[in-house]
């Protein structure tokens, strides 16, 4: 079972590219619990117990990150974003791209702060730091863009959420080789 869910990890960038965009349609619980499992059972093969904590990955797709709309606040009806997309839309004096880039990249810094615990027990702390640079690329670069949608099987899904979640496996994956 080990060898084959450790052969599984090569496999990461695509199921996680898959099942972020999906929990970005709706199904949040693959992007908070089934895609957090899937890197604490990686990092408990790869690292030990302490591998388990690549898990707090869940934390950071449950934080949200939406800026608030224009009309904000002046309309009842407006979307308010999340307490750190207000946080930087107010500090930027409601730059939407730029609250966009700090809001997503704060994120982006958690999720790399979840792969933290590989480098310091495989000491293998460069392919962490290009593990993050994929993180937060995909973070602050792709994925908030409006790339509009593509089928996959029966299901729509964003071509951003595909990129961004690709990119962000791929550098999980790097960790853990």
């Amino acid at each position: 079972m080990k060898k084959w869910f450790e052969k599984l990890k090569y496999l990461l960038p695509l199921i996680g590219s898959y099942l972020g965009a999906l929990g970005g349609q709706g199904v949040k619980f693959v992007r908070r619990f089934i895609l957090p499992i899937i890197l604490a059972t990686l990092g408990y093969l790869n690292i030990g117990w302490w591998g388990i904590l690549l898990g707090t990955f869940g934390i950071w797709t449950a934080v949200g990150y939406g800026i608030p709309d224009k009309n904000y606040p002046t309309d009842p009806n407006a979307d308010s974003g999340s307490t750190i997309g207000r946080f930087f839309w107010n500090l930027v004096n409601k730059n939407h791209r730029l609250a966009d880039i700090l809001t997503r990249g704060s994120v982006g810094i958690g999720m790399c702060l979840s792969g933290l615990v590989l480098p310091i027990f495989k000491e293998n702390w460069l392919m962490y730091i290009i593990g993050c640079l994929f993180i937060m690329i995909g973070q602050t670069v792709f994925s908030y863009r409006g790339w509009g949608e593509i089928k996959v099987g029966s299901k729509k899904l964003l071509v951003s959420d595909l990129i961004n979640y690709g990119l962000i496996f791929t550098g999980y994956l790097l960790m853990l080789i």
